[in-house]
């Protein structure tokens, strides 16, 4: 019964409700098969479609592609039904089988779309489906999804949600709204398809779920600043790194401000894929509002941290071929600045530690001040990395991430900041 549901093309004889009546007999094999296709099915498959590559006139390179391509859909196909029949007979342990496929997904090498319907299968039978709807089913990345429990039943208030396949699952700022009606949480995920949990829900700590969409990732990101009062802390930002950016590696900006006392904090960077370089870089802040502006020019000096002229200093702006060297007095200036132009400048000389300011198109007094200790602290380590610093009292300082390797497919970056 398991192989006629496993192997059925139009599957339209209850072949998926008959192999859930067999029950507890059926998970072992079942869990057998999510996990690696029996090697006696593999060889009898590949010279079935050997068998169809001769016959359609394929041979060598060819006929091997195509043996391959036949045998790789067959065991998807197998693996995600396997995943929905453990779903449909959800004994503890079918849910065992489904949690440990989902966290070794990539040592068995699924394909992304049989992940995607493990973590539904595993979704569904860990909890019923969401007794309330949900809107949007279709997101754009970092959209907030509102969720509402039926009847209009308030929710507690002390509810998680889990995006199941999303980089940072259980951190999706969860938050209430209309009298605690609706419980939102973020799409925070590369596009495609995900199961979200909703746990602790009611007196009985239930937990239900729900499917949704991503359908859209910034092309670019944004480049605005965010404006975070240091007293506001701890908090948590969501940022999206693409493939796709200009100039090549942006920077996020994050001003941090400081009330009557020097404020101290910590942020730390996790992102997606380990090849994904980032840098995270803190300055002092500097502000265009307050600046007049000379259209595509930007000029200033380079100092000492005594205030003593470099000279024969090298600024260039990150990710473009524009950069000046600096005068006897330590000015410099680069013209030919792109309209609208926002990003990293960064001064260098020879033996000293090179230092990076937030640039605009128009900025004027820009000053790097060189030392023999770096004011801006940059790292290419993988996955995660932090630095911490100490703001003086009634200041602001700067933080930027900053991505550098822009070859490597999409990614998205959390940043935790906490102060003592």
């Amino acid at each position: 019964m398991l192989e006629r549901w496993l192997f059925c093309d139009e599957c339209a004889d209850g072949e998926r409700s008959a192999a859930a009546a067999l029950g507890d007999p059926a998970v072992a094999p079942l869990g057998r098969v999510l996990e690696r296709l029996p090697d006696d099915w593999t060889q009898n498959l590949s010279a079935r479609y050997g068998v169809s590559a001769t016959r359609s006139g394929l041979t060598g390179a060819d006929s091997t592609a195509f043996v391959q391509r036949y045998l790789a859909n067959f065991t998807a196909t197998a693996q995600s039904r396997s995943a929905f029949s453990l779903s449909d007979i959800r004994t503890p342990e079918a849910i065992q089988l489904l949690r440990a496929a989902v966290a070794d997904s990539s040592g068995r090498g699924y394909r992304s779309d049989v992940i995607r319907d493990i973590r539904r299968a595993e979704a569904a039978a860990s909890s019923p489906p969401l007794a309330g709807d949900y809107n949007p089913k279709v997101a754009r990345f970092l959209d907030t999804i509102w969720v509402t429990r039926g009847a209009e039943v308030p929710w507690d208030g002390d509810e998680t949600v889990r995006l199941m396949g999303a980089p940072f699952a259980d951190d999706v700022g969860v938050g209430f709204r209309a009298a605690n009606l609706e419980l939102g949480f973020v799409a925070a995920a590369l596009p495609g398809e995900y199961a979200f949990s909703v746990a602790n829900i009611g007196p009985g700590a239930d937990a239900q779920h729900g499917v949704l969409r991503i359908g859209s990732f910034p092309a670019a990101p944004s480049l605005a600043p965010t404006t975070v009062a240091v007293g506001t802390l701890p908090r948590t930002f969501l940022r999206s790194l693409t493939r796709r950016t200009t100039p090549a590696d942006p920077a996020h900006f994050f001003r941090f401000v400081t009330g009557p006392d020097d404020q101290s904090l910590t942020a730390r960077a996790d992102w997606s894929g380990s090849s994904v370089v980032l840098d995270l870089v803190r300055d002092d802040c500097l502000s265009p509002g307050t600046t007049a502006t000379t259209p595509r020019r930007i000029s200033g000096r380079v100092l000492t941290a005594t205030g003593n002229a470099v000279a024969d200093a090298s600024v260039t702006l990150v990710g473009t071929a524009l950069a000046a060297g600096t005068s006897g007095t330590g000015a410099f200036e680069i013209t030919n600045v792109p309209p609208g132009w926002i990003g990293t400048a960064r001064a260098s000389a020879i033996g000293q530690p090179a230092q990076n300011l937030t640039a605009w198109e128009g900025a004027q007094d820009l000053t790097f001040r060189l030392s023999a200790v770096a004011t801006s602290f940059l790292s290419e380590s993988p996955s995660p990395h932090s630095v911490s610093w100490t703001i003086p009292a009634a200041a602001c300082g700067q933080l930027s991430l900053v991505r550098r390797d822009t070859t490597t497919a999409p990614a998205i970056v959390r940043l935790r900041v906490t102060s003592p």
